[in-house]
């Protein structure tokens, strides 16, 4: 059930980011947006050990979990948004789904 897996995989990153991803082989990265009188910090977590994951094998290929973390200050406010993805990873490119919308977003390696 795609239900349970979400949860599986929010649960994961909850618990990695309340531990500081301690003893977790992680990838990171962040990056930092301005224009129009706001600041958005974007940081990108994936783990690509998840032989624990449930029902993983369902989706043929599949190598990769992964989190971002969106940080918009427009003005004086700050507001936050947590997306999780998996992610299949081969020599061309990966191909991200997030685990709540539909759509397959395409990036280059």
């Amino acid at each position: 059930n795609q239900g349970n897996f979400y949860e599986d995989v929010r649960l994961f990153f909850e618990d990695a980011r309340q531990r500081d991803f301690k003893d977790i082989p992680f990838s990171n990265y962040e990056e930092t947006d301005g224009g129009h009188g706001r600041v958005e910090v974007r940081r990108y977590r994936t783990i690509d050990d998840i032989g624990w994951l449930y029902g993983k094998e369902k989706w043929k290929g599949l190598n990769i979990i992964g989190m971002s973390e969106s940080e918009l200050h427009p003005g004086d406010k700050i507001s936050f948004e947590t997306r999780y993805y998996i992610a299949f990873l081969n020599d061309l490119c990966i191909f991200y789904i997030p685990l709540k919308l539909v759509k397959i977003k395409k990036l280059p390696v």
